[in-house]
């Protein structure tokens, strides 16, 4: 004789819908089927009966949820408008900029690098400049833009 049904043969037994053949044979196995088969049973029936609710109750069970959310206020909608008008505005800057978001460099001119004046210290010293120029990458737009101003400043105090 076969031994008792163990539950991975009752779950596959249950998923099929027909009991295991060894429950027809053995009183133990075919109890263990009935309780299960009843409690499985009165579990459908129960869900069933749940989802079967009047809309009444489904309206007041949505507004209870409703009033234990948070509400959101005015000003969370305020600072999100605001924190992505902001980016908006950054990237249209970064955008139209000449060079885009890559750092670029200071124009070098050339008059002076060709001319056999220019001596090797000076020459250090424009390239130790440009390496000291550390300036972090979230803030080369707004230095571009300062040198931009900067620029347009000088030349037009150098008209005057």
């Amino acid at each position: 004789m076969k031994s008792h049904c163990n539950d991975a043969e009752f779950a596959e037994a249950l998923l099929a819908g027909t009991p295991p053949a060894h429950v027809a044979e053995c009183e133990a196995c075919r109890g263990e089927w009935e309780a299960l088969g009843g409690a499985i049973g009165s579990f459908r029936q129960a869900a069933h009966q749940d989802a079967e609710r009047p809309t009444v109750f489904w309206t007041a069970q949505r507004a209870s949820i409703r009033s234990r959310m948070p509400r959101r206020t005015m000003t969370a909608g305020l600072r999100w408008a605001f924190a992505s008008g902001l980016f908006l505005c950054i990237f249209a800057v970064m955008l139209f900029l000449p060079g885009g978001t890559s750092k670029t460099p200071a124009p070098i001119n050339t008059a002076t690098v060709t001319k056999p004046a220019l001596d090797d210290d000076a020459l250090l010293r424009q390239v130790d400049e440009a390496v000291a120029d550390d300036i972090p990458s979230a803030m080369e737009p707004t230095a571009l833009m300062a040198s931009e101003m900067s620029r347009a400043l000088n030349t037009s105090t150098q008209n005057q």
